[in-house]
């Protein structure tokens, strides 16, 4: 029954891309050789006609072991192996070469990303090639984790994710090729110059007590161009607009934003704020509380951001 329930989590994650909505994702009926069946079909029904397609439940290919890191709290799904002649095309490897995907759920995004960094890091001459913890500011932070590593000696490059669903679920995908991929292996790795204010300009936003966020209403990004960004989200409370404002205000000046302009009525708050990002780029932001429409206590908060240049 369990290897039944992980051929049908596997299912879902190569239809959803395996860290899409899974769960807005079913699997209903059948035996477990129709579900054989069906994965089967799913994962080996395209590529080059030599390519071959190995899948493993709950396990990874002997190749592989060394990289099939399973975090604390975190399960392993299962494996995908692909190979062939000349799957990757021109200039890439040469003669036969191997793909290989490792499914993981569960854990957190944060713990596994240090602990999957952590552990690939340490093989023998395993070279960092980049690698980002991102977490995103706003009203409702989303910790994901990325990373991309080249193994000369073993002729392989590897790449993992993991990231949070909106469920609260955690997927992880670790990814081996094999020849190495050179042009992958050669880039710089360097992060770019481009300030993104969702992530350097605009702080991570935790709810004060008594304020929680309606995830079904909340619209996240609400604006964004080369003039504006901004985003949005309901607020649920029973506070005043003064006591809900503090709260934010309060980490808004704990992240160096100066407060400039102050005004607000009986149900909304409007603040403007001067900020100075890590290039010494000045910014303008500002933070308004208005009434939800159809809520008579909630708010809506909104958050934006523009540069003086």
């Amino acid at each position: 029954m369990r290897r039944l329930l992980v051929i049908s989590l596997i299912i879902s994650m190569m239809l959803t891309g395996s860290v899409f909505a899974l769960e807005n994702v079913t699997v209903s009926g059948g035996t477990e050789t129709e579900l054989r069946e069906l994965l089967a079909r799913v994962l080996g029904g395209y590529g080059s006609p030599v390519q071959e397609t190995e899948i493993l439940v709950a396990n990874v290919p002997e190749e592989a072991a060394d990289i099939a890191i399973v975090p604390e709290d975190a399960v392993l799904i299962g494996s995908v192996r692909r190979s062939g002649a000349d799957m990757f095309g021109p200039g890439i490897g040469g003669g036969t070469g191997a793909l290989i995907e490792i499914f993981i759920n569960g854990g957190n995004p944060e713990a596994n990303y240090q602990t999957i960094l952590n552990e690939l890091s340490a093989l023998n001459g395993m070279e960092l090639i980049r690698s980002d913890l991102n977490n995103p500011g706003g009203f409702n932070p989303s910790i994901s984790g990325y990373a991309t590593l080249c193994q000369k000696s073993m002729d392989r490059s590897v790449n993992f994710d993991t990231s949070m669903m909106a469920s609260g679920e955690t997927i992880t995908t670790i990814r081996m090729q094999s020849p190495i991929d050179a042009y992958m292996c050669t880039k710089d790795g360097q992060t770019s110059e481009v300030i993104d204010p969702m992530r350097d300009v605009i702080p991570s936003l935790t709810p004060p007590t008594g304020v929680s966020i309606d995830q079904a209403t909340s619209s996240g990004i609400t604006f964004y161009g080369p003039q504006m960004f901004g985003i949005s989200a309901h607020l649920l409370t029973d506070l005043a607009v003064d006591d809900v404002a503090a709260g934010y205000h309060e980490q808004l000046a704990a992240a160096g934003w100066m407060q400039a302009l102050e005004d607000g009525g009986e149900r909304t708050s409007v603040t403007n704020w001067t900020i100075t990002d890590e290039k010494g780029d000045e910014w303008l932001g500002t933070f308004t509380l208005q009434p939800w429409p159809g809520d008579p206590t909630g708010f809506m908060a909104t958050i934006a951001v523009v540069p003086t240049s």
